[in-house]
C-alpha cells in the first residue's frame, strides 16, 4: 500500500497514483542488505510511483514508461579491510548489477560504515566523468547535519544506473533520491519542478493536491469533448440512418422495376412517392434537430453524470430521486402472516422502508445507467460503477434495470420513440423510469432490500425530505441505534 513519509489525516489518493503506484510495485525488484532502517519495501514503490504517471503533452496523456522495469538495491561500503581489498569487491557488485536487464537501476551504497572506502569509491566515480555525471543535487538531498550524499548517473538510450553514496537510510531520504530522479529525467517537462519541489516533502496530502491539480483540466475538458461527441454522433446517426434507408428504398424499387416490367406502372408510382418523401425530408431543417438535441442535454445539467456514444450504442448515468411507486403496497408486506424480505428484515431496516416508501420522511436518490442500441431499437441497463468509481457514487442503481434489465410499461414507448428517430423522448423515457420502482414485484423489493441496502450501505443516498441532508444506510442504523438505547435508558 502507499505508505508516505507524512501520512493525511482524511481522504484517499487520486485513482491515477493508486494504479501508478501499482503498476511501479509490479514491476519494482528491491535488493536490499539487512537493514535495521525504518525504508520498507512500501515507501521505496511509494517514492517511486511517480515513475508511472502519465504526462501531459498538448493536453494529451502520454504514458512513457509502463513497461520499463525497476532494480532497488544497496549494498554496504567494506569495513576494516584496506582499500586495495575494498575497491575490487565493490566494483563486482556493481558491474553485476549494472549487467541486469532492469531499465532504470538505483544502486546505493551504505557510506557509514568506512569512510575511507567510502572516499576511494567517491573518487574511482569521478575519475570516469565520460561513463558517472556526478549530479548537483546535494543541497536538495541532504536531510540533516551530519548527512553526506552524492549521486551519479549514466543514461544510455532508453536505461538509466543511479549510484548514490549515502550515510543515512530513512523514508524522508528515499523521497528525495525519487524526486531528483524525478528531475534528471525531466518527467514532467515545465511541471517538472513543482513536482519535484513537492516530491521532496514525502507529504501525502501536498502529493496528492499536486496530482488532482494536474489533471483536473485534462479531465473537465475530455468530460466535455466525449459530451460533445456523443451528441455530434448521435445526431449524425440520426440524420445519416434516414437518408441511407431512403436511398435503400429507391435503390431495392429501381432493381425491381428492372425485373419486373409487367409491373412497371404500379412500382413507378411507388417510386414517385418515396421520391416525394426524400424530397421533403431533405428540405427538413435537420441542424434544428441536432440543435434540439445539444439543448435537451444541456438542459439535463449535473444531473446526466457521464454520456458517451460508442458503437452505435449511446451510453449515459443519470441522477434523479426515487418518485414513482405505490406506498400501501408495503402495508402488504408488514401485514403478511408469512415471512418475507420486509418481515424478517433487522428492526433499524423495516422502519427505514417505513420512513421511505409510506412515512416519506427520506428520498432514496437513483444513480443508474442505461444505453440505446440505436441499430437495434432497445434500451439496456449500464452499470454506473463501470465508469464512476463505487466511492464517488451519490445514489444507487435503480433495482429493476439493475437486476432484470426490465423497463416496464416504458420499454414499448421507448422502441417507438427509438425507431422514430426520436432520441429525446427515448431518454425522458428512461430517465422517468429509473425514478420509479414496483413495490409489487417481490422479486425486485428483495433485491433492494437484501442488495442495494447492503451492498450500498456507505453511499449517501438517503435524503432527509425536511432538513436535506444526505446520509449512508450504516450511518441512519447508528442514530436508530442511538434512540433506541436513549428510549429504553428513559
Amino acid at each position: 500500500m502507499l505508505t508516505w513519509v507524512t501520512p493525511m489525516l482524511s481522504g484517499t489518493a487520486p485513482h491515477r497514483l493508486i494504479e501508478a503506484y501499482n503498476r511501479t510495485n509490479r514491476r519494482l525488484y528491491v535488493d536490499r542488505y539487512r537493514s535495521r532502517t525504518d525504508v520498507t519495501h512500501d515507501h521505496i514503490a511509494t517514492a517511486l510511483s511517480w515513475f508511472r504517471l502519465p504526462k501531459l503533452e498538448n493536453d494529451e496523456l502520454v504514458q512513457t514508461e509502463e513497461r520499463r522495469n525497476i532494480l532497488y538495491a544497496t549494498f554496504p561500503v567494506p569495513r576494516g579491510i584496506a582499500e586495495e581489498e575494498a575497491m575490487p569487491i565493490m566494483r563486482a557488485k556493481l558491474t553485476h548489477t549494472l549487467q541486469k536487464s532492469h531499465e532504470i537501476k538505483i544502486i546505493t551504497f551504505n557510506t557509514r560504515s568506512d569512510a575511507g572506502n567510502s572516499a576511494a569509491l567517491k573518487a574511482w566515480l569521478e575519475a570516469q566523468p565520460e561513463s558517472w555525471t556526478h549530479l548537483n543535487v546535494n543541497t536538495m538531498l541532504i536531510s540533516a547535519p551530519t548527512h553526506k550524499i552524492d549521486m551519479y548517473m549514466h543514461a544510455n538510450e532508453n536505461k538509466r544506473s543511479y549510484i548514490i553514496l549515502n550515510n543515512l537510510d530513512t523514508p524522508s531520504v528515499v523521497f528525495k533520491i525519487a524526486a531528483a530522479i524525478m528531475m534528471s529525467m525531466n518527467k514532467f517537462g515545465d511541471d517538472t519542478e513543482q513536482f519535484v519541489q513537492t516530491w521532496l516533502t514525502g507529504d501525502e496530502e501536498k502529493i496528492c493536491t499536486l496530482v488532482d491539480e494536474y489533471y483536473k483540466n485534462y479531465d473537465e475538458q475530455r468530460k466535455q469533448t466525449e459530451r460533445k461527441t456523443a451528441i455530434a454522433e448521435l445526431g449524425k446517426h440520426m440524420t445519416q440512418s434516414r437518408d441511407d434507408e431512403f436511398k435503400r428504398r429507391m435503390s431495392q424499387i429501381e432493381t425491381t422495376i428492372g425485373q419486373y416490367l409487367s409491373e412497371i406502372s404500379t412500382l413507378n408510382e411507388d417510386l414517385n412517392r418515396v421520391k416525394g418523401e426524400y424530397l421533403l425530408y431533405t428540405l427538413e431543417n435537420n441542424n434544428e434537430k441536432i440543435k434540439e438535441l445539444e439543448t435537451f442535454f444541456e438542459t439535463c445539467g449535473s444531473k446526466l453524470e457521464y454520456l458517451h456514444y460508442s458503437n452505435n450504442r449511446l451510453y449515459f448515468v443519470y441522477n434523479t430521486s426515487l418518485m414513482y411507486y405505490e406506498p400501501e403496497l408495503l402495508n402488504r408486506y408488514f401485514e403478511s402472516t408469512r415471512d418475507n424480505c420486509v418481515t424478517t428484515a433487522d428492526p433499524d431496516i423495516k422502519q427505514l422502508l417505513k420512513e421511505i416508501f409510506i412515512d416519506k420522511k427520506y428520498t432514496v436518490l437513483i444513480e443508474s445507467g442505461a444505453y440505446l442500441d440505436i441499430n437495434n431499437a432497445r434500451v439496456m441497463f449500464f452499470n454506473p460503477t463501470d465508469v464512476i468509481p463505487m466511492d464517488e457514487l451519490n445514489g444507487i442503481a435503480n433495482p429493476h434495470h439493475k437486476y432484470y434489465n426490465c423497463w416496464g410499461d416504458n420499454a414499448p414507448n421507448i422502441t417507438e420513440a427509438m425507431i422514430n428517430k426520436d432520441y429525446i423522448t427515448a431518454i425522458s423515457t428512461v430517465f422517468a423510469a429509473m425514478a420509479g420502482i414496483n413495490i409489487s414485484d417481490t422479486a425486485v423489493l428483495s433485491k433492494f432490500v437484501q442488495d442495494e441496502l447492503q451492498r450500498y450501505n456507505v453511499i449517501p443516498f438517503l435524503k432527509n425530505t425536511e432538513t436535506g441532508e444526505t446520509i449512508t444506510v450504516d450511518e441512519y442504523k447508528r442514530r436508530y441505534q442511538d434512540n433506541a438505547s436513549n428510549a429504553a435508558n428513559q
